[in-house]
C-alpha cells in the first residue's frame, strides 16, 4: 500500500498544486498561486516529525 505522503510527492510530479483565494477586483475573480513549494516544505515538515516521533517512541535506557 503506497503510503499517502509518497501518494502526494508522486502526484505533485505529474500535476501542479495551486492555492486560490476569491478577490472581487481580480479580471477572473480569484488569485491564483503556485502552490508547490509550499506544498514541499508541508511534506518535509511531515516527514520530519514523522521521524521525531518515531524517535521518540523507541524506549531508552537510562544512562548509569
Amino acid at each position: 500500500m503506497e503510503d499517502r505522503l509518497e501518494r502526494i510527492r508522486r502526484l505533485l510530479k505529474e500535476r501542479r498544486a495551486y492555492w486560490s483565494a476569491y478577490n472581487p477586483s481580480s479580471s477572473f475573480l480569484y488569485d491564483v498561486e503556485d502552490a508547490g513549494d509550499d506544498i514541499q516544505w508541508l511534506l518535509a515538515e511531515v516527514t520530519r516529525l514523522r521521524e521525531e516521533a518515531k524517535d521518540s517512541a523507541t524506549p531508552r535506557t537510562p544512562d548509569p
